[in-house]
């Protein structure tokens, strides 16, 4: 099978995780299902790094390496023209805010696609396709480390879980060719590429058309019976989720904004919106238009799950 079969099926198979979770009480919200669903699609890739002219390792790392470079160079380039002054550089410093969050995001992005080109150089001059990889024991060890990257992070332990079973998923694809897996029990022993196992791809056909149900009645559900006001949970002003939240925030803004974040008027108490793993929160502040002339302005800035900044807006 191909880059794209394996990625369809493991982001069909999230599905039923889904539904899964909506049948237990306790449903997933749109952004962390489509983020699992991304770390699903990469862990379906992933085996396949042994191969040279695989997705994961010819086209996924430049995909990485270009996105990377992006998120890098934007926020540079308004910096370099803020910097360089003119009629236009109010225009550009306004905008630097909301882009806090990209050079991050983009130095992980690099370092994922230096990372994937490594791996890929590394797995196709020692292993044949369909190799270690290809085993049980790579797809329970990868669970592992996923499991403890996510934990050394700080990320739900989901997204490990969604990356081992995009994992297992591409093997039991696999199973159905005419190579079959003969290094499906390595290292205990190898077999000839005789294709045996097939019965166990047979579950592929189920298992996707399983998730396709699940992606339905779940997408369902969240887009009809979910209210907007449920979806955005509010938290009025003066009750802040956490002091330690607003905290955070509040240093955000300040290491963006220095100026704005002396001039807050309610600093303890800014009007706070969430949306999935994104909080917002918004705050007065006074701003000197004339000599003698104050006005009172609000200013949003929108925090990701790992407290970093990922917009902004003066309103």
């Amino acid at each position: 099978m191909n880059g794209p079969t394996h990625l369809g099926i493991g982001v069909a198979a999230v599905g039923i995780v889904v539904w899964g979770a909506d049948a237990v009480g306790a449903p997933l919200s749109l952004a962390t299902a489509a983020s699992g669903a991304a770390v699903a699609a990469l862990g379906s890739l992933a085996p396949d790094i042994d191969h040279r002219d695989a997705t994961i390792g010819s086209k996924l790392p430049f995909m990485c390496l270009t996105a990377g470079l992006a998120l890098l160079g934007i926020p540079a380039a308004f910096r370099l023209a803020s910097a360089r002054g003119g009629s236009q550089a109010g225009l550009w410093a306004g905008v630097l805010p909301s882009l806090a969050s990209w050079p991050r995001w983009g130095g992980i992005l690099v370092a994922i696609g230096i990372a994937l080109l490594l791996l890929s150089l590394a797995a196709t001059n020692a292993w044949a396709h369909r190799g270690p990889t290809h085993s049980l024991v790579a797809a329970s060890g990868m669970t592992l480390v996923a499991l403890t990257a996510c934990a050394a992070f700080g990320v739900t332990l989901l997204y490990g879980l969604l990356f081992g079973l995009g994992w297992f998923i591409h093997l039991m694809a696999d199973s159905l060719s005419t190579k079959g897996l003969p290094s499906l029990l390595w290292p205990i022993r190898e077999s000839e590429p005789t294709g045996g196992g097939r019965w166990v791809g047979l579950l592929i056909l189920p298992i996707a058309l399983l998730g396709l149900a699940g992606w339905s009645s779940s997408m369902q559900s969240l887009l009809s019976e979910r209210s907007p006001a449920e979806s955005l949970a509010i938290v009025t002003p003066g009750v802040p989720p956490a002091t330690s939240d607003v905290a955070l925030a509040r240093q955000r803004l300040t290491e963006a904004d220095p100026k704005t974040g002396a001039a807050l008027t309610n600093p303890d108490t800014p009007i706070i919106a969430r949306d999935g793993a994104n909080t917002s929160y918004t705050w007065e502040y006074l701003r000197q238009t004339a000599p003698n002339q104050v006005v009172v302005k609000k200013i949003t800035i929108t925090l990701d799950g790992s407290g970093q900044i990922v917009g902004a807006s003066k309103p």
